[in-house]
């Protein structure tokens, strides 16, 4: 069997993506942790949100495919159950078409262990993980990318070409860097926190005007990524990007 990289390192990028769109979503107060015991982790007020991203191109949705990562943040959950107000997610995309449907309460049920426990007091059902948790049908890697360009060049009143160029390898670097910090603690920020480290250059005029609605740019095998990364690709309709790391 052929092995490549490839589908990993989609896998990240796409990850890093999605946490960018909930950096930019997140109030500048909210608590960002990067790879936490999940992939993300969000801190308000009044919630704290716990975020499964898996990118499988080469998959269908299938009990197999979302079973483990639902399992996980099942772990999580039971780890954690003195927290009334933590929400887990998992954002899947599979590329393959399928007839399985995961909006059923009982269809997800069964994929979950059936707990058991010597003190019956601490046996915890199924059904409470599943009112904390929530199954997110995910974009492909080229529609996670076009909502991160508009979002961002709304937020720096930035044109296209700037957010292209420099807001989003910058986004991109920084959310990589924060997220291999080896203390937990440094993989810790706040969304405002975060932004003020990330800017347009400043000889660029910030025209708002230039803001468009809709996304009509060179696309994402265009983007010049940090060096560590390079995209190629033929056209924006194939979602198997070949992504290889300079190592």
């Amino acid at each position: 069997m052929k092995l490549t990289a490839q589908p990993v390192l989609a896998g990240y990028l796409y990850q890093f993506q999605q946490t960018a769109i909930e950096l930019v979503k997140a109030s500048s107060a909210a608590r960002i942790t990067i790879e936490a015991t999940q992939d993300l982790e969000v801190h308000t007020p009044t919630e704290i949100r716990s975020i499964q991203y898996k990118y499988l191109p080469s998959k269908s949705l299938c009990p197999s495919t979302i079973g483990p990562p639902i399992r996980e943040l099942y772990t999580d959950w039971k780890n954690d159950r003195d927290s009334l107000n933590h929400r887990y997610e998992l954002h899947i995309y599979t590329g393959l078409n399928s007839d399985y449907r995961f909006d059923s309460f009982e269809a997800l049920k069964e994929l979950l262990p059936e707990p058991t426990s010597p003190n019956s007091k601490l046996k915890i059902k199924n059904s409470e993980f599943l009112k904390s948790f929530t199954l997110i049908k995910g974009k492909t890697l080229y529609e996670s990318y076009d909502e991160l360009i508009l979002a961002l060049t709304r937020k720096f009143a930035a044109p296209i070409d700037i957010t292209e160029d420099h807001l989003y390898p910058k986004t991109i670097a920084s959310i990589l860097t924060i997220g291999s910090e080896p203390n937990i603690t440094n993989r810790t920020t706040t969304a405002a926190s975060f932004w003020r480290a990330i800017d347009i250059p400043r000889q660029t005029p910030r025209r708002k005007s230039l803001i468009p609605q809709t996304i009509t740019r060179r696309g994402l095998q265009h983007v010049q990524l940090p060096e560590f990364w390079q995209i190629h690709g033929q056209s924006e309709a194939i979602d198997h990007t070949a992504l290889i790391a300079k190592v």
